[in-house]
């Protein structure tokens, strides 16, 4: 599934608070995939434990934020496909 496409998906956008931290989180994971200039700042933000704004992203797409956390943190997320 392409990030437009995840975007545009009903169940996913039940309010536009959680479109803005569905599009926040995806950015910050693409940062630290991608070792951009912001990196650090993306780690720390999905570090947190506390960070109330993952967790709920997390778990509007039905994932646990603590094991969806380790398993960004550990590089799991795919590269992206050529188009």
């Amino acid at each position: 599934m392409q990030i437009d496409e995840l975007l545009e998906h009903k169940r996913l956008l039940r309010s536009r608070i959680f479109e803005l931290w569905l599009r926040v989180t995806l950015d910050a994971i693409l940062t630290l995939r991608n070792q951009g200039v912001y990196a650090g700042q993306a780690r720390s933000w999905i570090e947190d434990p506390e960070n109330m704004f993952f967790d709920m992203v997390c778990e509007g797409m039905g994932h646990e934020p603590g094991r969806l956390r380790k398993w960004i943190l550990r590089g799991k997320v795919a590269e992206p496909r050529d188009q």
